[in-house]
């Protein structure tokens, strides 16, 4: 292929041209028609060329400026003439703005080792343009588009037509075809980098979450108000685009707080505002001119931002930009980046396409023009405060990056923290409840390690969190063989989800697992350790995980190991009272309806009432008082425990505040393993004028498992002199195993064996027993259960110290001495 450029004056002069440089009858040609004049003249070329030659391709556009060298020039008409007989070239033309259906040329389609380069001319707007670009994109992606949006007013012509709207698009394609793209802007980069938060197609609501005018008003320090388009060029946003800035000049919305983009801009675009430097666009020029002689080129067109190009142009005092190129000022222009191609606005994107490696465009004779000769001292010391903005920006963006990888690795680390068993690294309990709200789970198998605790008692907590890990290990692996997804939810209850709909085949897998389980052999190394399981099923969509974890309880009391939901154990009407007494506790919380009661305890070597039990209950609507056994363990279900235990706390607290009584209060391990409701506590001890008087008094302590953070509270507590006693001592072979390890001060026997006493002589050893030790041990004893007066006189003989029972008193909500 072979281009060269003729300035139009006449006919004549066009047909002498021709003559001295091409051979009309035997090439193909493509002519390009630029002109700023009438469009009379443009009808006049192409029919000059449609009789010397065979089947030309002609195209062009009426514009406000041309592209002459170096010039440009606003009355004048060019003719590019290009001899295509080693290149195949054809045109895609639209006068609406629907690409579904481009008329892309087959063999692009058929070739996969044909190159291609488009070259647009588009009177379009901006987002029916990107549209266009990215339909090209989608169908060629390693095709190289150039050409931009002309400015207002101007006519594309083609096949002896003219049109104001559309585009033309001259499509370049061989095997040989090189093709190469070269962009640049005066405009540089100031600050650091922003988000913009919200926007649509061209319109910016806010950047930084900050309305946009706001924002833009805040960084500049001015009233834009008055002259936005002024500062909308001056100060220009820049777009980050992949690997590219486009810069683009914004407009502000006279009835709102939003600014209008030039170029097309999306939500989560990074941006930073811009500033005009003209020795930065003079020295990019430079080295893209300097750097054309050295690559093969036959075909070398440009397309430049006009409003920057023209304010350069007349500070310069119109001197020659020394290229050798033709082409169009236009309002937007087409940037590549790898298989993307974006609009922007103020840039200078210079192409080039050749079909011969040898072709070389010579170097275009100019004086130097340096612009640093020009430019006033005020201007060059702009310049050298652009500069330093520039590279401090750079320092700044980078010091930015460098924090926000550090916040979002952090932000990862605890999102990983929040949603992952620390144990085993699988899901936990939170991550269930979000997936049970957002995905499609379809059923749920829960896997209860049986009597667990015994193996952490027994052969310690390394040994017990070794099963646990091997457990996980082995569930994950049949699981993920079977596409189901693992979490661990509590401590010795693991959670398995499907999204099949087979629920038979789901339960028939589960019994599978559970049998792996059974006869698997743990820690074989030095122990030989079995487990048993309770496993429940269940698909009910009602509550799903509340009906199978209630199907796990019930399969549980009743001593059966495998358990698939089903009607006749009328769940749904579990889940109902469940959902109604959360109602209801939430409601008694808000209204201040839950009380404490206190239950005397009867010191029997003093032989006097001088402690109390504290003991939680709710008030109901119609002013009776409900036991916590009826709404304890849905609190806890529903989140809802720690509140209430905060809440008899401080009432405690205020109550005996003015009483010389000693009272204790029940805590569970849950409360004591809650760093909140401990550090409620101590703030309560410290604040207390009695701190000696409190006793806390921890409830089924067969669940204990962190032993360090329980020693730890008991050790913070007895620090401000309050006592720690253990309740319902004498279930499990684990209990004596507490005093040693816990120090506590008092234990309380546990009621069954008290009242066994009167009947079961095996009891009543047992009741000495402990009284033996803990009186060795310095360890008060409570009898609780002492409901009738030969029980009484029993448990004094046997040197109990301390009596709490109907016989001696029954809570109350108030003392009474």
């Amino acid at each position: 292929m072979y281009t060269q450029q003729h300035l139009f004056q006449d006919i004549k002069g066009l047909i002498s041209f021709l003559d001295s440089i091409y051979n009309i009858k035997k090439s193909k040609f493509l002519i390009q028609i630029y002109t700023t004049n009438d469009l009379e003249t443009v009808s006049d070329i192409s029919n000059l060329f449609n009789k010397l030659t065979t089947a030309p391709i002609i195209v062009g556009a009426k514009s406000l400026e041309i592209i002459y060298n170096g010039d440009i020039l606003d009355n004048a008409t060019l003719v590019v003439v290009t001899a295509i007989d080693d290149v195949f070239c054809d045109v895609i033309f639209q006068t609406h703005c629907e690409f579904s259906e481009l008329a892309i040329p087959k063999p692009l389609y058929n070739q996969p080792n044909t190159s291609s380069y488009f070259q647009i001319l588009s009177t379009l707007s901006p987002i029916q343009n990107q549209v266009l670009i990215d339909t090209i994109k989608d169908i060629l992606p390693s095709t190289i588009i150039s050409g931009g949006i002309l400015c207002q007013d101007s006519v594309l012509f083609y096949d002896n037509n003219f049109y104001k709207q559309g585009y033309i698009g001259l499509v370049f394609y061989g095997k040989s075809i090189e093709a190469q793209q070269f962009n640049t802007t005066s405009i540089i980069p100031i600050g650091r980098e922003h988000i913009i938060t919200q926007a649509k197609g061209q319109q910016i609501d806010t950047i930084d979450n900050i309305p946009a005018k706001l924002f833009y008003e805040n960084y500049l320090g001015t009233n834009i108000q008055e002259n936005p388009d002024l500062f909308g060029y001056k100060f220009p946003l820049i777009v980050q685009k992949d690997s590219i800035h486009l810069p683009s000049p914004v407009t502000l919305c006279s009835k709102t707080n939003c600014m209008f983009s030039k170029v097309v801009i999306s939500t989560g675009d990074r941006i930073t505002l811009g500033y005009g430097d003209i020795n930065y666009f003079l020295s990019e020029m430079k080295i893209i001119q300097d750097y054309l002689p050295t690559i093969p080129c036959e075909y070398l067109i440009l397309f430049s931002s006009r409003k920057r190009t023209l304010d350069m142009i007349e500070h310069l005092d119109n001197q020659q930009l020394s290229l050798p190129i033709f082409g169009l000022l236009t309002d937007y222009e087409f940037i590549e980046d790898h298989d993307n191609c974006y609009i922007s606005s103020e840039t200078t994107t210079v192409y080039t396409m050749t079909s011969s490696k040898n072709s070389f465009i010579k170097k275009f004779p100019t004086e130097d023009h340096s612009s640093s000769s020009k430019l006033t001292s005020m201007e060059t010391e702009h310049s050298v405060l652009l500069k330093l903005v520039e590279n401090t920006s750079k320092e700044l963006n980078s010091l930015n990056n460098t924090l926000e990888k550090l916040v979002i690795e952090k932000t990862d680390e605890l999102i990983d923290h929040y949603y992952t068993d620390h144990l085993t690294k699988l899901p936990n309990m939170n991550r269930l409840t979000e997936d049970l709200t957002e995905d499609d789970i379809y059923c749920i198998a829960l896997i209860d390690i049986s009597a667990f605790i015994n193996i952490n008692n027994f052969y310690g907590a390394t040994i017990g969190n070794k099963v646990l890990k091997e457990l996980a290990s082995l569930i994950v692996n049949y699981n993920d063989t079977n596409n189901f997804t693992t979490y661990r939810i509590h401590s010795d209850v693991f959670a398995v989800s499907s999204y099949d709909t087979s629920f038979k085949s789901f339960a028939n897998r589960m019994s599978i697992l559970q049998t792996r389980i059974h006869h698997n052999c743990f820690v074989s190394d030095h122990q030989q350790i079995y487990i048993n399981t309770t496993m429940a099923i269940s698909n009910m969509q009602l509550a799903l995980y509340e009906n199978t974890s209630m199907t796990l309880q019930h399969a549980k009391s009743e001593k059966i190991s495998y358990l698939i939901y089903n009607e006749h154990l009328k769940i749904e009407d579990s889940i109902i009272s469940n959902l109604t007494w959360s109602s209801k506790i939430r409601n008694a919380i808000d209204e201040n309806r839950i009380v404490p009661f206190y239950q005397p305890i009867y010191n029997n070597e003093l032989e006097k009432i001088d402690r109390f039990e504290v003991l939680m209950r709710i008030i109901d609507e119609d002013g009776n008082v409900v036991s916590p056994m009826q709404f304890l363990p849905i609190a806890k279900k529903a989140g809802l425990y720690d509140k209430l235990t905060k809440l008899i706390i401080q009432k405690s607290f205020d109550y005996f505040e003015d009483k010389p009584f000693k009272f204790s209060i029940n805590l569970s391990a849950d409360d004591i393993n809650n760093t909140r409701t401990r550090s409620y506590i101590y703030q309560h001890l410290n604040d207390f004028s009695r701190p000696e008087n409190v006793i806390f008094e921890i409830v089924e302590s067969e669940s204990i498992e962190n032993y360090d953070s329980m020693i730890s509270f008991i050790s913070e507590v007895k620090r401000f002199g309050a006592q720690i006693a253990i309740d319902d001592f004498g279930t499990g072979f684990s209990n004596f195993h507490y005093l040693f390890k816990l120090k506590v001060d008092s234990i309380k026997i546990d009621g069954t064996i008290i009242q066994q006493m009167q009947h079961d002589p095996s009891a009543e050893l047992v009741a000495e027993t402990i009284v033996s030790f803990a009186n060795k041990m310095g360890i008060s004893t409570v009898a609780e259960y002492v409901t009738d007066e030969s029980i009484f006189y029993k448990i004094k003989k046997m040197g109990i110290g301390f009596a709490q029972g109907y016989f001696v008193a029954m809570p109350a909500s108030d003392i009474v001495m």
